[in-house]
């Protein structure tokens, strides 16, 4: 990628933050206007969470992922801490029942194994 589409896309993000400054007051007062600012992040949060647990290179996944997601619905449903939750929904321990992968170092996720 180049620094020329980086900078327009800066360029676009300012200019789109500078344009919802611009809106009238009036304008963002209405009831319909305040229910959909209330619900357009929550669902924006809610298809990424879906696109990054069910699709892996353009493929439906069922996986690791999805046994992390319901782990972590149900401490939410059960109101556990933000800790238990994250924690239960973590990474899966490394094949072959835990322990330090050949060569010593850590195990855990594939985000760190060298």
């Amino acid at each position: 990628m180049s620094w020329t589409w980086i900078l327009l896309a800066t360029a676009a993000c300012v200019a789109l933050k500078l344009a919802g400054l611009l809106v009238p007051e009036r304008a963002l007062d209405r009831p319909a206007v305040a229910r959909v600012a209330g619900v357009v992040p929550v669902a924006l949060l809610a298809a990424l969470i879906a696109t990054q647990t069910f699709v892996d290179q353009q493929q439906l996944a069922l996986d690791e992922r999805v046994v992390g997601l319901a782990v972590a619905g149900v401490a939410v449903w059960r109101r556990a801490p933000f800790l238990v939750v994250g924690g239960g929904a973590g990474p899966p321990p490394p094949p072959g029942g835990g322990g330090a992968p050949p060569g010593g170092g850590g195990g855990g996720s594939a985000i760190f194994s060298p």
